[in-house]
């Protein structure tokens, strides 16, 4: 029997139920309408005469609530679809807390017959296995600050240095380098390997002759002149000096204005330090006395719709923006292993490294001063349909409901491996069509506990990733994948076509909030 929300069953004729179950129907009915107060929240009763005649009530996205199953159409309280009411656990007597105690779970054995309460969709509302197994009293979830820590480096020297902040707008005389395919995000730590002598002397230079002991890195294309300075926080020699390994910080954005080479040949280019645009709430009052009138009493002695206004508030975008990421934080900020950035800034930056954008996207996005107009953007792209694919065959891999957080930095991260090469990883729950081309090893694993093994697209056989697994029976999630960003590509299935450059071009150049940035 389909049961989706949206899809209300005919009345069908039923046996009048006995005393004992006709005082429950009431009772069930009045609780439900002060109780049922969150979406997605259904609420599921059988009557004592049949086990197979089930009533109940669910409560769609825009606060309406349906029943569904067998009801009397005679019955006043069995209305198809109303509004709820604002009702507190206060109104509940003491019998209703018991009878909700009582009704309020659904028997989740009954696979064929159980509700479907996210908006009919199966696979946005499935919980992930890793989910379900953690609720088991004997397994501990897996710790989430330990890959942050990178262990699997050894013990690095931290450097004593305070934090440097350039003036934006100010042009300084910058060591540069150009990493391929780096993207060093602001607020971002990654580890980086250097074994090549003139680097290597290039990195040694800065930590001991360089108070800020910062550099530049340029990101994306060589011929992109834009980059974000770096801060060495801890590094760690061979002993014999032959490499160095390095966990540096991003924290500026920059744009070359003019290339230069210093008088050892290193490149140090004159860069601007690009500004931080954040624009203040266009109802902060400018007047102290004015703060006692409310947000929604200044909005309406306004020309412009509130809608339009929105646009260009940071809370009202981020909690958009949180919204969407809900599916994918929930079950780790519940149980307080993390939290957003509380600054509009951090949390723009956060959202670019949280979702593995194509790296046309986040070029762009990188270059935008204004941080509005930077959240409304990623606002505009998660609110796009899309699915990721392999990036050689366009093999389907998974889509945005299998993210899995695995780090305090959310679902991504970066590693560098035993050979220096970086890889910037982000973790998923599920993955299909994948396969296995190595055994199990835990050598040099980038997240404690976990051992990993090679994975290969199952069509054109491109490497994929990683698939970790622990052997620990008190761990969950017991296994989970780790794509790399440069083997996968967004499919942005809104306008049917799997090109990210298009879709780049319909977003960035056709649109006309972009305009005045340009």
């Amino acid at each position: 029997m389909d049961r989706r929300p949206g899809q209300q069953q005919q009345p069908q004729p039923q046996q009048p139920p006995d005393q004992q179950g006709e005082e429950y129907h009431n009772r069930f009915i009045n609780l439900a309408r002060r109780f049922i107060q969150r979406p997605f929240l259904a609420i599921r009763m059988a009557d004592n005469n049949d086990d197979d005649d089930e009533n109940g009530l669910f409560l769609d996205n825009d606060d309406n609530v349906h029943f569904f199953g067998n009801v009397d159409e005679d019955d006043d309280d069995a209305d198809a679809e109303w509004l709820a009411d604002d009702f507190s656990d206060e109104d509940m007597d003491d019998d209703d807390i018991e009878f909700h105690n009582r009704i309020i779970a659904v028997d989740s054995e009954d696979d064929d017959d159980d509700l479907d309460i996210n908006n009919g969709n199966n696979d946005d509302n499935r919980m992930d296995q890793n989910e379900e197994e953690s609720r088991n009293e004997n397994e501990t979830n897996y710790d989430i600050s330990l890959p942050v820590e990178h262990s699997y480096l050894g013990g690095l020297d931290s450097v004593d240095s305070a934090r440097c902040l350039f003036t934006p707008g100010s042009i300084v005389a910058l060591k540069t380098l150009y990493l391929n395919g780096m993207y060093l995000i602001p607020g971002q730590e990654i580890p980086l390997t250097f074994s090549n002598r003139i680097t290597l002397q290039f990195i040694t230079a800065i930590i001991e002759h360089d108070d800020s002991r910062t550099f530049g890195i340029r990101i994306g294309r060589f011929e992109d002149r834009f980059g974000t300075t770096a801060e060495i926080r801890s590094y760690s020699f061979k002993d014999d000096r032959s490499s160095i390994t390095i966990k540096v910080q991003g924290r500026q954005r920059f744009i070359i204005v003019k290339d230069f080479n210093n008088e050892q040949g290193e490149y140090q280019p004159n860069v601007r330090i690009l500004p931080e645009i954040n624009m203040h709430d266009f109802f902060r009052p400018i007047v102290q006395s004015e703060y006692r009138l409310s947000r929604k009493s200044r909005t309406l002695i306004t020309p412009l719709p509130a809608n339009s206004l929105n646009q260009y508030d940071n809370n009202v975008l981020m909690e958009r923006l949180k919204s969407v990421l809900m599916r994918i934080f929930e079950y780790r900020i519940k149980n307080d292993e993390f939290s957003y950035p509380v600054d509009a800034i951090a949390f723009s930056y956060f959202v670019l490294m949280t979702i593995p954008f194509p790296d046309a996207i986040k070029t762009h996005l990188l270059k935008i001063d204004c941080v509005n107009l930077r959240l409304w953007l990623e606002m505009s792209l998660l609110n796009e349909n899309f699915k990721f694919i392999c990036g050689t065959c366009r093999q389907n891999l998974c889509d945005r409901n299998s993210f899995l957080v695995m780090s305090k930095l959310g679902t991504s991260g970066t590693f560098v491996n035993s050979n220096g090469f970086v890889h910037e990883l982000y973790t998923f729950s599920k993955v299909e069509n994948a396969r296995r081309v190595s055994s199990y090893s835990e050598d040099f694993s980038w997240f404690p506990n976990y051992g990993w093994i090679i994975i290969n697209c199952r069509r054109c056989r491109t490497h994929l990733g990683w698939e970790f697994e622990t052997r620990k029976p008190n761990i969950v999630p017991k296994k989970f994948w780790a794509l790399t960003k440069n083997s996968i590509r967004l499919a942005f299935q809104s306008d049917g076509t799997n090109g990210d450059e298009l879709f780049v071009y319909k977003l960035f150049e056709q649109n006309p909030i972009l305009d005045n940035h340009h």
